[in-house]
């Protein structure tokens, strides 16, 4: 039995596959393959008395033939994939992992983000054609849009309140770890999002804050990134090198430092969002309500028609409401409703779960957020809790 961490990962790596052509059948699939931390050989994990925890996700990639059917595809992978067991008897995996269902051409038809651009250079083959995770390669880290710096610390943030309120409501110590491990990993993120704004963003995390020192003589790295904030990468950096070491010493996290980082994040994404728009103000209304209606109307609109065909809302119903929601997607309520919760848990200083609600203190940035909920028939519990709902039943 392995101990170690990259090889109990591709191990499950390699039941999921299996599990992927059980359920599809292999006439419909060209290859499935793995990328991230685990085909760079990255893997962050903590060796409790207990066992072994990793923290590091892992990124499964499937590329679907013709013949299957896309939509269906992904319901099916992602619900049997979860069903495999993360915990083993010397090893707990902790995040759910993130799975492709993609033909060819949406493969390929991506925008450059941090997470496509690594792909042909580190990759682990599971089954049929080596070409496939090669082609990537069209994927160039310097091409990345400066939106993708807005679309990470969203995801980070809406992460972020997700896990808080798991741990408000009360989880074992090795939850709490891996909390602790999150929120230095999303701090370094900062400065991920803000290299993506300077065009040099590169996968491997020791580059990556080599080429934040780097750049601190820039004047635009020095307007998104302020000394304290550098700083506190160093100090995030140090500390995830040093995991094992770190989490012994300081094994979980306070509501406090929580809400710290969430600021800490948030501060950023302003930054980034007032350099990418030269929108200046003090109030984050604007910024969010850009950020509302920057979807691309193709894409958000088949998600929204599916929605509506699952939860059987009538077609003139969804036309009435199309022209102010189609800039919308339900991944970017989700994403934007775990931003704004963290906005408003940061404003009310106190508890951690995510509680944006029409009417907010923050003002009239959820009420897209709550109206597009609302319309598919999520009225029950918070914004965010709808908001993961209405996610979970579109993918």
């Amino acid at each position: 039995m392995t101990d170690d961490p990259r090889d109990i990962l591709l191990s499950y790596a390699g039941r999921a596959s299996t599990v992927v052509l059980e359920c599809l059948g292999e006439k419909n699939v060209e290859s499935i393959f793995v990328s991230g931390g685990v085909a760079r050989n990255d893997v962050a994990a903590f060796r409790s008395p207990f066992g072994i925890e990793i923290y590091s996700d892992l990124d499964l990639f499937i590329i679907a033939r013709p013949t299957a059917d896309l939509e269906s595809s992904r319901r099916v992978v992602r619900h049997a994939v979860s069903a495999i067991p993360r915990r083993g008897e010397n090893f707990v995996i902790f995040p759910e992992p993130d799975i492709g269902v993609f033909s060819e051409a949406d493969f390929l038809g991506q925008k450059t983000r941090p997470g496509t651009a690594e792909i042909a250079g580190a990759n682990v083959l599971l089954y049929g054609a080596a070409a496939d995770p090669t082609k990537a390669g069209k994927f160039a880290a310097t091409e990345i849009d400066s939106s993708e710096a807005l679309y990470l610390l969203e995801n980070r943030l809406g992460e972020i309140a997700e896990i808080a309120g798991r741990l408000e409501r009360g989880e074992t110590d090795g939850f709490r770890r891996y909390v602790r491990y999150v929120l230095l990993k999303s701090c370094l993120d900062a400065g991920t999002a803000i290299l993506i704004v300077l065009g040099l963003f590169h996968p491997a995390r020791g580059e990556r804050m080599r080429r934040l020192r780097d750049a601190r003589s820039r004047e635009d790295c020095r307007r998104l990134l302020p000394e304290a904030a550098f700083n506190r990468l160093e100090r995030s950096h140090d500390e995830l090198t040093n995991l094992q070491v770190t989490l012994e010493t300081d094994p979980g996290p306070d509501p406090a430092s929580i809400r710290d980082v969430g600021a800490f994040l948030l501060d950023t994404w302003k930054r980034i969002g007032e350099l990418i728009t030269n929108y200046k103000t003090n109030d984050w209304n604007g910024l969010f309500e850009w950020r509302c209606r920057s979807g691309r109307w193709i894409g958000n609109a088949r998600e929204l028609s599916i929605l509506a065909r699952r939860r059987s809302i009538p077609r003139m119903g969804l036309l009435v409401r199309a022209r102010r929601l189609a800039r919308l997607s339900p991944v970017d309520t989700l994403r934007l409703s775990g931003t704004a919760g963290m906005l408003e848990t940061i404003e009310r200083g106190d508890g951690l779960s995510p509680a944006t609600r029409r009417g907010s203190t923050s003002g009239g940035y959820a009420d897209v957020l709550d109206e597009l909920t609302r319309v598919f028939g999520y009225t029950a519990g918070g914004l965010f809790a709808r908001a993961r709902r209405m996610f979970e039943e579109t993918v």
